[in-house]
């Protein structure tokens, strides 16, 4: 009995590590609930442009980037899809990188974003992601650029 219980916790404490791993290496994705809650929150903001970003060849950051496209277009902003468009020199972003000329929706979306979609979103006045090639769509300059980096590790 007493190999039985300690084969028992080593088979649980292998699991919790496994579990630990699998959260560590599982893709980013929002669940209806917090896609719904992000756009209660922006909803607030319709007409407002805003440019979602995401590196090239980043398949796990383009279908997140995809995400917040659906979600942002539902808010009646006007969205330039962006998502896979940034090739990086030298460097590149990881987590939620959020710069705007409007302050209010800034926070905003950096709130949003990390509270009710669980995300790791650049505090306010971080650094700008790091300098990329980027494929231009045509369009006017977005006052708001939501930048979705590589996952980041914990």
């Amino acid at each position: 009995n007493q190999r039985a219980a300690e084969a028992n916790k080593v088979a649980e404490a292998e699991k919790i590590e496994r579990l630990k791993l699998e959260a560590q290496i599982a893709p980013r994705r929002l669940s209806e609930k917090q896609a719904e809650d992000i756009a209660g929150q922006c909803s607030l903001f319709s007409g407002r442009s805003i440019k979602v970003e995401s590196y090239g060849m980043d398949l796990e950051s383009a279908i997140l980037g995809k995400q917040l496209v659906s979600i942002f277009t539902a808010c009646k902003m006007t969205v330039d899809d962006a998502v896979t468009a940034l090739s990086p020199l030298g460097g590149f972003s990881v987590g939620i990188n959020v710069a705007s000329k409007d302050a209010g929706l800034e926070e905003a979306l950096r709130n949003a974003l990390s509270f009710f979609g669980g995300l790791e979103v650049s505090p306010a006045g971080s650094p700008t992601p790091p300098r990329t090639l980027t494929l231009e769509s045509g369009k006017p300059a977005s006052e708001t650029i939501v930048t979705v980096g590589a996952k980041p590790l914990k």
